[in-house]
């Protein structure tokens, strides 16, 4: 896992974004995985017993979100 070089305004619009795709809580999704794809970087996100895609750009910006 690559989280420590994910950018911190990345990782926390993915731990949010997939808090409000998996209808959670806010504060308990967390990073399990990371790569850089491109100019983007794609972080394996656990929610509870659920797993997303999210796709960010290094400023914050979601791409997309997607169950796995």
């Amino acid at each position: 896992m690559a989280t420590g070089e994910v950018p911190q305004a990345a990782l926390d619009a993915c731990m949010r974004g997939a808090d409000e795709f998996q209808d959670a809580t806010p504060g308990t999704s967390v990073a399990n995985g990371a790569e850089c794809s491109g100019p983007n970087w794609v972080l394996t996100m656990g929610t509870g017993a659920y797993t997303s895609k999210c796709t960010v750009t290094g400023s914050g910006k979601i791409v997309s979100m997607d169950p796995v």
